[in-house]
């Protein structure tokens, strides 16, 4: 049976969080190319790490704040760019923890997570 991850694309929002380290490595061991915006390079260096001689397979896009409209057409611009098409697969990893029950959250806070 034909390998149907090798050669995908990932566009992966919060890959350099805890989770999304471990999401990250699974997708390079499946033959994925994973494209990972981070906020500032110690998110770039903290998963290099973590990957090892793996995260030289990570297309890292610095200073990609996914709160701005702007910034999320920047990075899929830059991908389609690199890549020469779209990406196959969206992982949004991204987020927080609004601290509170779901019940007591405040749509402004989900509208911001």
């Amino acid at each position: 049976m034909p390998d149907v991850s090798e050669g995908r694309i990932a566009l992966v929002t919060g890959g350099a969080g805890q989770l999304g380290r471990h999401v990250v490595d699974r997708l390079l061991r499946d033959g994925i190319r994973a494209h990972v915006p981070v906020l500032d390079e110690r998110e770039t260096e903290d998963l290099r790490a973590h990957l090892g001689a793996e995260g030289s397979a990570v297309t890292f896009h610095p200073q990609s704040d996914l709160a701005d409209p702007a910034a999320v057409k920047a990075v899929y611009r830059a991908i389609e760019e690199r890549e020469g098409r779209s990406p196959d697969i969206l992982l949004n990893l991204a987020g927080g923890f609004a601290g509170a029950p779901v019940e007591d959250t405040d749509p402004g806070t989900w509208d911001h997570l």
